[in-house]
């Protein structure tokens, strides 16, 4: 019943020996840390060879000789790497609480007990959101941005991710779904919370369990979208609203290639419902997305997407 840790870094010297220390600190220690590092030029490389020094039983590191051009490339070059029943994910420069990999292990099991152990199975949490220093900036990552821990359908999946990867751990079965690796997915989060919510199911824990930094190189990743200037800054970003819409789509596009021969009649029809909306006139775009749910949260991002998707 071990656990495998997948971590992606890349020049993340600043704040990695406090996730390194935060993982090695959990509750539960039935687990192994692989690190992948994409070639980083600062002094990430040094402290993960320190790390694995002191605790090789623990942590295990590589070095990529190429760059793989990003972390989902990264994530997803580590995935033949996880041998464990269970998956989690973490990124170079969060905190994790310490009973972080005991709650998901917890949750993750209740599922299998539940849908059974071959059902692929994914648990995600909230975050709390700090600066720089670990102060509390938002205590509820999901209440800033709006999104709601209910959204696991697969036509929620397909417009909006509703997972995020720092948070989540998969089963085997739900790792068994992702041997074909896809080239156009947004993220490496979003493609295997879909698969999740396709093929199985996506449970979700509303207590935070990780302080989720943010600083200036991922100062997009905790957007808020709450107030009104935040909702004019949006409705002044035409084509990036298109190009981050047209994104998902052919994203859907890989997944009906890849697993199309496996979708229930639903699944598919669902999917093909979403691919129609990207063309569709805007009376058939309405009736589509009220339809099957499409709708991304928020009112700003559901007149984002009737007007510019």
């Amino acid at each position: 019943m071990s656990i495998d840790i997948l971590m992606a870094t890349y020049n993340g010297e600043r704040f990695l020996a406090a996730q390194l220390d935060s993982i090695l600190a959990q509750t539960n220690t039935d687990w192994r840390l692989f690190v992948s590092d994409d070639g980083s030029k600062d002094g990430t490389w040094e402290i993960l060879c320190g790390y694995a020094a002191r605790f090789p039983e623990k942590i295990t590191v590589r070095q990529n000789a190429v760059n793989s051009g990003g972390s989902a490339a990264n994530f997803y070059g580590m995935l033949p790497l996880a041998a464990a029943d269970y998956v989690m994910f973490a990124d170079q420069d969060d905190v994790w609480l310490p009973n972080k990999v005991e709650a998901a292990f917890r949750a993750l099991r209740r599922m299998e007990e539940r849908y059974g152990a071959d059902t692929p199975l994914l648990v995600h949490s909230d975050l709390i959101v700090v600066d720089e220093r670990e102060r509390v900036l938002y205590p509820s990552m999901f209440a800033l941005q709006k999104l709601s821990g209910t959204g696991r359908s697969f036509a929620k999946q397909l417009v909006q991710n509703c997972v995020t990867g720092c948070t989540m751990m998969c089963n085997r079965a739900l790792l068994e779904k992702l041997t074909v690796l896809p080239e156009h997915s947004v993220m490496h989060d979003w493609w295997i919370g879909l698969t999740a919510a396709c093929f199985g199911r996506i449970g979700f824990l509303k207590t935070p369990y990780i302080r989720y930094r943010l600083h200036e190189n991922n100062v997009e990743g905790a957007k808020d979208y709450s107030s009104l200037s935040a909702s004019l800054r949006m409705a002044a970003k035409k084509e990036q609203i298109r190009a981050s819409l047209e994104r998902t789509y052919r994203q859907a596009e890989e997944f009906r290639e890849i697993y199309g021969a496996e979708l229930s009649d639903e699944r598919r029809g669902i999917l093909e419902a979403y691919l129609r909306t990207e063309n569709a006139p805007l009376p058939e775009k309405w009736s589509l997305l009220c339809r099957y749910g499409f709708w991304k949260t928020g009112w700003n991002r559901k007149a984002g997407q009737l007007l510019f998707g």
